[in-house]
């Protein structure tokens, strides 16, 4: 008897997670790593998410499953959210709390794409996406926004692939961090009714910019999906709490697909969720971002001075994209170097595109002020040594 594998089982595997694997595996061998390559914030969840945790803790309660589609005071939390930060009137019904933002991107794809569905991945581009897409029979089409595009995805490009049945939009982008605009996104909404295209809208980065504002899809039409989480802004990632803005009815049909896939998101990440939304919590999180931007300023000078001047417009989230042509290396290698040689860790872009990523690399500064000054410390000496 011979027992086979699924072919949609057999989707590429996420690369930075082998570079989080090394650096694991150095920094056990007591090695010193500065970690750049992965995507989550080093900082905990903030204080009053952590007592309001405790508090569920010790009230006695069994903290058993909640609602399919979470506790109803986090969905409304979450609703007012989107009337503070964009002024849209945003119900708990239209909000579905989820196993993280992943679990919203799966149940999202799951209820509105059928099987051999062509769904739009913009590239450069988060690649799970594509990944998950292609688990449950859809078909990831890819988008080139790259240079030319300001790395942004455009009608133009769209038009250029032939009919979808839906487009993923990430805002700011991973791995880029660069924003789409008002008039971007208007251009992408329109072209979207236009063409009866479901939108996707993953804002996970939303509260972490720079100079620009953010705006989210949910301003320009009650139409789109929009995905959130408390992963990145909240600096919530183990925590995996996740949700989902939609159409009521489209809301209903992720809460049945939830109950059947995984019954009821996390109880106490829930309520330290609640706990993250509070004025006091969200002033911390203010104070990371701050961090952020500084060390995103120390890092693209430290690139530029060794030669890497081609930068992707980053004016949100908390990376630095960066063309490392100058090095003659591929990304890949690169980042075998640097890590082995160095002890410094950041993500090859082929993680990110297929066509290009050779040519570029992604450093997230997420970390301590004082780990980005350290990597910018390794990067000259590297750029000394290599000279």
């Amino acid at each position: 008897m011979t027992l086979k594998l699924s072919q949609r089982g057999r989707v590429a595997p996420f690369q930075v997670m082998e570079i989080v694997a090394q650096s694991n595996a150095l920094l056990a061998q007591g090695t010193s790593v500065i970690r750049c390559e992965v995507g989550q914030p080093s900082t905990s969840a903030p204080s009053p998410a952590l007592l309001a945790a405790q508090r569920a803790l010790d009230s006695g309660d069994a903290l058993g499953y909640t609602d399919s589609d979470g506790l109803p005071s986090l969905r409304q939390g979450i609703a007012d959210l989107y009337r503070s930060r964009y002024d849209q009137g945003v119900t708990a019904s239209e909000v579905v709390v989820t196993a993280g933002a992943s679990a919203a991107c799966l149940l999202s794809f799951l209820a509105v794409f059928e099987v051999g569905d062509r769904v739009g991945v913009c590239e450069p581009g988060y690649p799970c996406y594509e990944q998950m897409l292609s688990s449950i029979g859809c078909i990831p089409v890819r988008i080139p926004c790259g240079v030319e595009a300001h790395f942004r995805c455009t009608p133009d490009a769209l038009e250029a692939v032939g009919g979808l049945a839906g487009l993923v939009i990430a805002s700011p982008s991973n791995p880029t961090g660069t924003i789409m605009d008002a008039a971007s996104l208007t251009a992408i909404v329109q072209w979207c009714h236009h063409n009866d295209v479901w939108l996707i809208s993953d804002e996970i980065y939303h509260g972490i910019t720079s100079a620009k504002s953010c705006r989210s899809v949910r301003e320009f039409t009650e139409e789109a999906i929009v995905i959130g989480s408390f992963s990145k802004y909240f600096s919530m990632t183990g925590w995996r709490v996740g949700w989902t803005v939609s159409r009521p009815d489209v809301a209903e049909q992720i809460t049945h697909l939830a109950a059947n896939l995984f019954l009821a998101p996390n109880t106490i990440a829930q309520h330290a969720a609640i706990g993250a939304l509070t004025p006091t919590a969200i002033s911390e999180c203010e104070e990371h971002v701050r961090r952020y931007d500084v060390n995103r300023q120390l890092l693209s000078t430290a690139l530029r001075e060794v030669g890497f001047t081609t930068l992707a417009p980053h004016d949100g989230a908390f990376y630095v994209y960066a063309n490392i042509d100058p090095s003659g290396c591929a990304s890949n290698d690169l980042a075998t170097t640097w890590l082995h040689e160095f002890g410094l860790a950041a993500a090859p872009g082929t993680d990110f595109d297929q066509a290009d990523g050779s040519h570029w690399m992604r450093f997230s500064v997420a970390g301590s002020t004082e780990s980005i000054l350290s990597a910018c410390e390794i990067l000259r000496h590297w750029s000394l040594r290599s000279t």
